[in-house]
């Protein structure tokens, strides 16, 4: 007997990874701890997919993160936009101060 539309479907929304995880359940938040292990990996000159392995993250997480921690216009050593762990943190806490519940609304 053939599949039916609902179990293809059911694939696509939770793929399993190689190691038997489902998809929903490897979202990982990046942290303090793992930006100073991104400012000094990206420092030494490692790509972006290798910082990503490295943490544990996808890479466009890690091109996300390196844009959050970008200060202006400087370069670093390898001649790339510098990445400052401190500001990405700071700004990543201004991120989550601002989200939540909003005052004032139709609610109240």
């Amino acid at each position: 007997m053939k599949s039916t539309g609902f179990l293809q479907l059911h694939f696509f929304i939770f793929p399993q990874r190689k190691d038997g995880e489902n998809v929903a359940e490897c979202y990982k938040r990046i942290e303090y701890p793992d930006r100073k292990a991104i400012a000094a990996l990206y420092a030494a000159g490692a790509k972006a997919g290798q910082i990503a392995k490295e943490i544990g993250v996808a890479p466009r997480t890690i091109y996300a993160e390196l844009k959050r921690g970008r200060e202006g216009d400087k370069l670093d050593k390898n001649f790339r936009p510098s990445y400052d762990a401190d500001l990405a943190q700071k700004r990543a806490q201004e991120s989550l101060r601002r989200c939540g519940r909003r005052k004032g609304g139709p609610a109240e």
